[in-house]
């Protein structure tokens, strides 16, 4: 876990939906979740303020509402990478995260 992280990623690409304001949900990918935030792949840069992101966990859809902490144009002009802090998670969102931390750590150790 990185100095100033205060939860564990898992490291995942994951199906997801995200929507600012009252506009259309589009589709993207996270590249991992914490209990705290993601990192959202988005073709187009989010403005500050509110984001719904839907997320497939366990063949469930959770909406989480989160908020834009930073954002970093990729290589190319292929889109965004936005890093998105969860106002309140979940309970779904958090039991997910812990059981993959668990099943990695116990994975890494059985090696």
């Amino acid at each position: 876990m990185g100095i100033n992280r205060r939860h564990q990623r898992v490291r995942e690409c994951l199906p997801a939906w995200y929507r600012c304001d009252q506009s259309r949900f589009l589709r993207s990918s996270v590249l991992d979740v914490s209990e705290g935030g993601a990192r959202l792949v988005a073709t187009e840069a989010l403005p500050e303020g509110e984001v719904h992101l839907t997320l497939r966990l366990e063949g469930v859809h959770v909406t989480v509402l989160a908020r834009r902490a930073w954002q970093k144009r990729l290589s190319r002009g292929e889109g965004y990478l936005i890093g998105l802090r969860f106002d309140e998670p979940p309970g779904s969102v958090r039991r997910w995260v812990r059981r993959q931390v668990q099943l990695r750590e116990l994975q890494r150790v059985a090696g």
